[in-house]
């Protein structure tokens, strides 16, 4: 045992939850005024479905956000300083691991984002503690070796206390007692405090050192004795008839049951005059909090990683979904169209065509040109980008929101704006002027050709000359106007990848919400653009006095 501490944590840290109270739309689940973790021991935290222990466990970590579903007050330490996100290792019940990373990668971010490295394995090390294949993309993993991946992933993170969501869920009695073998293992190997989250006490019981009963008629955790472990079962089989589990619900905004039939008063009905004022009031809120949201977003355009490695990495990801292959055809593709049209049906369907194109010919080639450049390509550019490069992101973002990785990234100190809303900014501040002056530059080409299809007798020289006759300056190398155009588009790009971040990253709780927070990102990028090109299109071009 003396050479297993010399790879711990450190001296173990009892878990501490002073003030805790717990309210699910406006029902109360637990008032607890205290609560012990004894140091380096197996809790388990038992209690019947929908009695609020997974959010529980979610406040100990310090993940749990209030909204006007779920509502909670608590005070969090791990041994003498008070606990945030990132203090206490999770292992998640979906495992929440990083599908785009290997196996071993898993673990070294786990390392990598480690607040003291006091153990002395590497990440392979881990990996053959655990019986994980080191090279394998974890989407190629069987639920046990995921399983495994999630506890090597989180042991190797080196925190005091290890937090554990439903560790046995969905296994099969034989892999529902390895797993509990490997929580006893590591913890009698690497001392640190473990709550473990369950409903499965007949397999994770022989491991406990204190069990722990969410009492619903109470309201309260309370301490089992060893002697009445006994009575977990018929505990269990008295207690009220709860249904799916709160953080389940998507009662906030959706309106359903919140899935909590606990005791206490049902809210009031309101009048038509309070629910109206109520309306005002979240619609402030909502507005101030949207305000201060943007404002907030410039912050994370600054490198704010905790490690640069990583930062990069996560870069390349939001590059790779921007400004991938596909969207370089798919903007060329927008260019060609956008090109051949302005020329063809601009000279095709010419009023008198015969006597007026000769007269006018030079000035319709600039104002393609001139139209071109300045307005017709960057409004739909950027539309097509935020429709196809925004639904791109936000489905990714959603994804990893739906299978809690944004929660592990925060459970391993690494705050997700940090790496994900700083490269998915980026990504587009950087992406959208790219992709929208390839598209003119497409559509450029398209208009040459157009015109020399229709206009053999004039072709290149007269096309060269008159296209970009308001454009060229004589002394710049640029266009004229490409101040004002960039500005539209980096404005643009700032609004998509904010909008994507946003929606991406708000709760999900199933692939429908994924495909709404798509949408919704397509509207408002949609509608923001809109309002920029028309806000520039005033100081861009200004009506005559």
């Amino acid at each position: 045992m003396s050479d297993a501490r010399m790879q711990t944590v450190g001296e173990p840290q009892p878990l501490e939850v002073r003030g805790l109270r717990l309210s699910v739309q406006g029902r109360v689940l637990v008032e607890q005024p205290s609560l012990t973790f004894a140091a380096g021991k197996i809790h388990l935290l038992l209690g019947p479905s929908g009695a609020g222990k997974s959010l529980c466990l979610k406040i100990m970590a310090g993940l749990l956000e209030s909204s006007p579903a779920v509502q909670w007050q608590a005070e969090v330490s791990i041994g003498p300083r008070r606990a945030v996100a990132g203090d206490a290792g999770v292992v998640f019940q979906n495992f929440a691991l990083f599908d785009e990373f290997s196996a071993e990668q898993n673990v070294r971010f786990a390392m990598d984002h480690r607040r003291q490295r006091l153990n002395h394995l590497s990440a392979t090390q881990w990996l053959d503690l655990f019986g994980v294949p080191q090279k394998t993309r974890t989407t190629l993993l069987s639920g046990g070796q995921r399983q495994r991946l999630a506890i090597a992933r989180t042991m190797a993170s080196d925190r005091p206390v290890v937090l554990f969501d439903e560790p046995t869920s969905g296994l099969d009695q034989a892999n529902a007692g390895r797993v509990a073998a490997w929580i006893r293992q590591s913890q009698e190997r690497f001392g640190q405090t473990a709550v473990i989250v369950t409903h499965d006490f007949a397999n994770l019981l022989s491991i406990a050192d204190h069990v722990f009963f969410l009492d619903v008629g109470q309201r309260q955790i309370i301490e089992l004795p060893r002697e009445e472990w006994a009575t977990i079962g018929e505990r269990l089989e008295r207690s009220p008839n709860l249904q799916k589990e709160p953080e389940v619900i998507g009662a906030a905004e959706a309106g359903e049951s919140s899935g909590a039939t606990v005791a206490g008063d049902a809210p009031a009905r309101l009048t038509w005059g309070q629910q109206a004022s109520k309306a005002v009031v979240r619609f402030l809120d909502g507005t101030t909090e949207f305000c201060s949201e943007i404002l907030r977003s410039l912050f994370f355009l600054l490198p704010l990683w905790r490690s640069p490695a990583w930062g990069w990495r996560f870069h390349r990801q939001s590059w790779g979904l921007v400004m991938g292959p596909a969207n370089w055809f798919y903007m060329g593709i927008a260019g060609l169209i956008v090109g051949w049209i302005a020329t063809h049906f601009t000279f095709r369907f010419l009023p008198f065509r015969n006597y007026t194109e000769p007269l006018i010919i030079e000035n319709l080639l600039s104002a393609i040109g001139f139209a071109s450049y300045r307005i017709l390509v960057p409004i739909i550019g950027t539309i097509l980008v935020a429709a196809h490069c925004g639904a791109a992101v936000t489905a990714d973002l959603g994804g990893k929101k739906l299978s809690g990785q944004l929660d592990a990234l925060r459970s391993f100190g690494a705050e997700p704006r940090r790496y994900l809303q700083h490269s998915v900014t980026w990504a587009f501040l950087l992406g959208m002027p790219l992709l929208v002056f390839f598209a003119f530059g497409v559509a450029m080409l398209a208009s040459q050709v157009s015109f020399q299809f229709t206009h053999p007798q004039h072709g290149y020289p007269l096309w060269r000359q008159y296209f970009f006759n308001r454009l060229e300056q004589p002394t710049s190398w640029m266009y004229d106007g490409t101040a004002w155009t960039l500005a539209k588009l980096l404005c643009c790009g700032w609004v998509v990848g904010f909008f994507s971040y946003r929606f991406g990253s708000q709760e999900k709780y199933s692939q429908r919400d994924v495909s709404q927070a798509v949408t919704r990102t397509i509207l408002w990028s949609t509608l923001a653009i809109l309002i920029i090109h028309l806000v520039f299109a005033f100081w861009e071009f200004p009506l005559p006095a």
